[in-house]
């Protein structure tokens, strides 16, 4: 977190001497950091619905109906909308660099937090931690978009976004595609763990 944070304000000092003109190959750094971040989001949105069956089959969602389960599979949406256009806004005005510093920061809490949230409270707990997640998530795709768009010219923009919409698709990938592979190597619980300190 902390190299992607210098390297956001060392992109911006860079930008500033060069009098808006090219900034080399920071930028495109930047391009990739962004693909990480988004990489980060999507796993951890999606973690949870991976590992579910596992969390189920352990016995640790005895007693959660299947409503319970589908209403905190919704937690993070329900946060993530209430603070996504709000979260363009601010970006606009305050820059990108503190909301993609807290969305990190929260995925990566919350996927830490999840079993424990489980484990002491339930579905109820549970969706409290992935609703914070989603408030606090929220305003990083608007603040991707937004510091791609001041930072690369227009005729590379689509390449820039291309990167970070990339993120996306492999934080997808790498849920399903490995979360169950981890879990039954190291169990559910385990899962949580290592994926949330990716963040």
């Amino acid at each position: 977190k902390l190299q992607f944070l210098y390297l956001i304000e060392g992109c911006t000092k860079a930008r500033g001497d060069a009098g808006g003109d090219s900034i080399g190959p920071a930028r495109w750094r930047m391009a990739r950091l962004a693909c990480g971040a988004r990489l980060v989001g999507q796993m951890s949105r999606i973690l949870l619905g991976v590992l579910l069956p596992f969390i189920t089959r352990d016995g640790a969602a005895a007693g959660w109906s299947e409503v319970a389960k589908g209403e905190v599979l919704s937690a993070f949406a329900a946060g993530y909308i209430l603070t996504q256009i709000a979260g363009g806004a601010m970006a606009d005005r305050l820059g990108a660099k503190l909301p993609l510093a807290v969305a990190l920061a929260a995925v990566s809490v919350g996927t830490l937090l999840a079993p424990v949230a489980a484990a002491a409270g339930g579905p109820a707990w549970l969706w409290w931690v992935y609703f914070a997640m989603g408030v606090l998530e929220g305003p990083s795709f608007p603040s991707t978009g937004a510091f791609l768009s001041k930072w690369f010219p227009a005729e590379e923009k689509a390449t820039a976004n291309s990167w970070a919409a990339a993120g996306g698709a492999l934080g997808g990938l790498a849920a399903m595609g490995l979360g169950p592979l981890v879990a039954d190597a190291v169990g559910w619980r385990g899962a949580f763990a290592l994926f949330g300190a990716c963040g």
